[in-house]
């Protein structure tokens, strides 16, 4: 069996920023499940995204595997995936596409070149912080939040999240998917920075998010009042940025993508 795929840069601002994100686009019960994880495993990236065709015309299933597991929701694998069907051709560059997920229905759409897609907020209430979180981060947080995914964890400043050095055996031993850390911006070009980290599902940390910024939009939007549209800057290795804002009960993001390989899987 012989299947294309793609290797796609999301939220990125050239070839090797961003996070990469494998994508297929298969047909109904062409895999096992037990093959989708075999496949996700072996592209070792963050998430691999499996598009289904649908019946009605630019709707899609689409599900999301890291190296370990299925996922309820994925932000730049999502992304990757409207870009790469705008890229074949399967979808028209100026429709909209519709993805039917664990998260419900995703849309996309292309606004002067660039990707927006619209995905559920993701409130985030402020709790205690376990003590294994206060070691984990090894300084104290400003405020500590959770919502259904992760823990949110607002630090005094930038160079506190730029620098610091989570206990991961820790952050893995949290009941939470992970953990998103986060600040003001000190460069005048963003509003907002933020690292995360997801050891639980085996990805210690991830380069870009975008069901982190779920959260981080609807956070910041009661912190920063006047600040209706927010820049965001994750400071992982690689590096990656998106523009976000609240729209009904939606979080719209705005990012690029960078296709940078194809290939075709033997299996």
């Amino acid at each position: 069996m012989s299947i294309p795929y793609a290797m796609i840069n999301a939220y990125g601002d050239g070839a090797f920023t961003g996070n990469p994100a494998a994508v297929l686009v298969i047909e109904q019960d062409q895999l096992t499940d037990h093959q989708l994880q075999q496949i996700a495993t072996e592209m070792n990236v963050s998430e691999t995204a499996f598009i289904y065709k649908d019946a009605m015309r630019n709707h899609f299933q689409l599900r999301w595997f890291t190296p370990q597991v299925e996922v309820d929701l994925c932000g730049h694998a999502t992304l990757a995936s409207a870009y790469y069907l705008y890229h074949l051709g399967i979808v028209p560059t100026d429709a909209t596409i519709h993805f039917h997920t664990l998260s419900g229905e995703l849309v996309i759409n292309q606004c002067n070149g660039v990707l927006r897609m619209r995905l559920p907020q993701e409130i985030a209430v402020a709790c205690s912080a376990p003590s294994d979180l206060i070691t984990a981060l090894g300084v104290i947080p400003r405020v500590v939040s959770k919502n259904r995914l992760d823990y949110i964890v607002e630090l005094a400043d930038e160079q506190d999240v730029r620098e610091l050095q989570v206990e991961l055996s820790l952050v893995a031993s949290l009941e939470a998917r992970g953990l998103v850390v986060t600040s003001r911006a000190t460069d005048p070009a963003y509003d907002i920075v933020c690292r995360t980290f997801y050891p639980r599902i085996g990805v210690n940390e991830d380069p870009v998010t975008g069901s982190a910024f779920c959260a981080l939009a609807p956070y910041w939007n009661k912190r920063l009042r006047g600040h209706s549209l927010l820049r965001v800057v994750q400071l992982s290795s690689r590096g990656g940025s998106a523009t976000l804002w609240l729209e009904d009960e939606d979080v719209i993001q705005e990012g690029n993508c960078f296709l940078w390989a194809e290939g075709i899987l033997h299996i």
